[in-house]
């Protein structure tokens, strides 16, 4: 088992099934880049979950992508954060360790997007 996860880590994780438009395995490899959102309290809190943003190579045009470039740290290649998919994952899915974004800008849009998609000023959160 993973002993330690860390808000900012780029993995590669085993999705489960997919069911319409959720982001499902990469087909050439079965496996899908991400990225770790959730605070390092609860990634190594009791309950073994992470909250991820997973990630593609391609474009898909939606302005709530956000850019991942190799400077930024963490990806091989350039790919696309998808806030719009946010989701929590067992621990046991993790299968490889990539790096770490090291670009404070790319967080902060994630996380940007994402208070943006749940509206969490909403429940006063901002």
């Amino acid at each position: 088992m993973i002993e330690r996860v860390e808000r900012g880590e780029v993995w590669l994780y085993d999705p489960e099934q997919s069911f319409g438009k959720e982001m499902g395995r990469n087909p050439s490899s079965n496996y899908r880049l991400c990225i770790v959102v959730s605070n390092d309290t609860f990634n190594n809190g009791p309950s073994g979950l992470l909250v991820i943003v997973p990630c593609t190579t391609k474009d898909k045009g939606r302005p709530s992508q956000v850019l991942i470039t190799k400077i930024d740290g963490g990806v091989k290649k350039m790919c696309f954060a998808l806030p719009e998919h946010i989701h929590s994952v067992d621990k046991n899915r993790l299968c490889s360790k990539w790096g770490n974004i090291k670009n404070p800008d790319v967080i902060k849009d994630i996380s940007g997007w994402l208070a943006d998609i749940l509206d969490l000023e909403y429940f006063g959160f901002q």
